[in-house]
């Protein structure tokens, strides 16, 4: 019993950890595509800026943009990070994204979709 409960407080604190790890600015400095085996370079999101804040919203914009921004929810469960951007129609748009490695300074992103894998690499800012 005691083994259970001591696990339960190790997972908790570690999601604990990361929800409070991803707060702030952080700054794309890399990103690919890869299709069927074949990866490319995503040379528009060098300098693209993501904000998480406490209350479950980022805020993306780009270097470049500073006056364009747009708002979406997060939720972070385990070592997926799921956005929600609605637009003023309604429509939502839902990416999962996992969590390759997290820590103060890096933000490693992946998305999968059958052959196509996104990646993602954020500094701190």
């Amino acid at each position: 019993m005691l083994f259970f409960v001591l696990l339960l407080s190790a997972i908790t604190s570690c999601n604990k950890n990361k929800e409070e790890l991803i707060l702030g600015k952080w700054e794309c400095v890399a990103a690919s595509f890869t299709d069927d085996g074949e990866t490319y370079p995503v040379a528009d999101a060098i300098g693209l800026i993501w904000d998480f804040k406490a209350n479950g919203t980022v805020v993306a914009s780009h270097i470049n943009q500073v006056d364009d921004s747009d708002t979406a929810s997060y939720s972070l469960l385990d070592d997926v990070l799921t956005t929600t951007f609605t637009n003023e129609f309604g429509n939502s748009d839902v990416n999962s994204y996992t969590i390759k490695e997290l820590n103060k300074n890096k933000l490693l992103l992946e998305s999968r979709n059958e052959k196509e894998v996104l990646t993602i690499e954020f500094k701190r800012i």
